[in-house]
């Protein structure tokens, strides 16, 4: 009989879950989905559970306000809105939401965010702001987020990155900023940011990158910067980032490749392919005693100077085909410094160099 009356308490609990459902969403326990552009308020008559995650999609809602949230504030952990018309976001609509740990705007009209929005989410490890049209980041916006882990504000309208822009993200991993219109950086724009890993830059304008900008970010593993318009690198600009493995600087304008890799002792992979590069000094990888892979094709090099690979130990892969003039690229019998490349080896860098030149280097 407990087992009937069980079965029957059960049963009416999902029948007023289901009840309570706004029209146009699916409700399950703790999961709320509302998908249609024929929602055009934000959905009412969330039914009560411990933990709320909430998600809608394709709708016709123009704005966000604080009541929209109150009768889930305190059980809503997973806010996201993706491709809507969502274009405000009035201030304190968070200030309830405590316990939030994911909150996500992706693929709505949004320009800009109120100076406090997140202020009271002391808990959010994971904010995703891409596909939108943010075209300013508000001082210290991002400021109360002390726990934040990831911060996704890829394919917006952003033309610059201000001086602390990222100010108290002590504990971001995670920064994705690519397919943006960013033109300019300031020495202080990854100010504070000592956990980052990776940080994704490519496919903006920048031209310049400022002496120091990366010098807070002492534990990068990964860095993007390819698809960009960069120049020159100033000679210190890696000098704190021991322990990047790998680094994407393909498709840029750079023409010159001086020493400025020299403290990159971690380093596996490093892509320079598709820039303008003409020569490389002498010692130019010097002390990338890790370093696995190089990426030199499709630029303008005419020679490579005897011992360029010297001191690499772990150099497996070599890529220089398709520099200028075709088929004429010189490489120097002691390129790799002599350092007994097995046949194995050996015969990776001739199938990637098919299109050069090679002088007095033979497979044993």
């Amino acid at each position: 009989m407990d087992l009937v009356w069980f079965m029957i308490i059960g049963m009416c609990a999902m029948n007023a879950i289901a009840s309570a459902c706004p029209e146009n969403c699916q409700c399950r326990t703790g999961k709320i989905t509302c998908k249609g552009f024929i929602i055009k308020e934000f959905p009412a008559s969330i039914p009560p559970t411990n933990e709320t995650q909430f998600f809608i999609s394709n709708t016709s809602i123009e704005s966000l306000k604080p009541t929209d949230f109150k009768t889930f504030a305190e059980t809503l952990t997973v806010f996201v809105a993706k491709d809507s018309r969502i274009a405000v976001v009035e201030p304190h609509t968070f200030d309830q939401t405590k316990n939030l740990i994911a909150l996500g705007f992706s693929g709505t009209m949004l320009t800009s965010l109120p100076q406090d929005l997140f202020q009271n989410l002391k808990a959010l490890s994971t904010l995703t702001l891409s596909n939108n049209k943010l075209e300013v980041l508000q001082p210290s916006l991002f400021t109360p987020l002390t726990v934040l882990i990831n911060l996704d504000l890829s394919r917006n309208l952003l033309t610059s990155l201000p001086e602390d822009a990222f100010l108290g993200l002590g504990k971001l991993e995670q920064l994705m900023l690519q397919r943006n219109s960013i033109s300019m950086l300031y020495s202080g724009s990854f100010k504070g940011l000592s956990h980052l890993k990776a940080l994704f830059l490519q496919q903006n304008h920048l031209t310049d990158i400022p002496a120091g900008v990366f010098d807070d970010l002492v534990n990068l593993e990964i860095l993007h910067l390819q698809d960009n318009k960069i120049s020159q690198l100033p000679a210190n600009l890696f000098s704190n980032l021991s322990k990047l493995k790998k680094l994407y600087l393909s498709n840029n304008r750079l023409s010159l490749l001086l020493s400025v890799f020299s403290n990159l002792t971690e380093i596996r992979l490093l892509d320079l392919s598709r820039n303008q590069i003409q020569h490389i000094s002498p010692g130019a990888f010097s002390g990338l005693m890790k370093l696995e892979e190089i990426s030199l094709h499709t630029n303008r090099l005419t020679t490579i100077e005897a011992g360029i690979f010297k001191g690499l130990p772990k150099l497996v892969n070599i890529s220089i085909e398709n520099n200028l003039p075709p088929n004429s690229t010189t490489v120097p019998e002691d390129t790799c410094g002599g350092q007994g490349l097995s046949k194995d080896k050996l015969s990776i860098i001739i199938a990637i160099v098919s299109t050069a030149v090679i002088v007095g280097i033979s497979v044993m």
